[in-house]
């Protein structure tokens, strides 16, 4: 699995305040210039990203 990623562009996002003023802002079209896009905590459930393919989503505890 290691060399499917080696020398890519990954993109791991977390679903932070930064994470939200990234596909809210300026940079919205950052997620174009990826290889790969990885998700935590659940965020790829957001509906900014629901036509957005997503390669990684890590399900782990989150503070309420």
């Amino acid at each position: 699995m290691i060399k499917r990623y080696k020398a890519k562009n990954i993109l791991i996002i977390g679903g932070g305040p930064s994470t939200k003023e990234l596909l809210n802002g300026e940079y919205s079209d950052v997620l174009s210039q990826y290889d790969y896009l990885w998700s935590v905590n659940s965020f790829f459930l957001n509906p900014q990203l629901k036509d957005v393919k997503i390669d990684l989503a890590m399900m782990m505890l989150e503070p309420d």
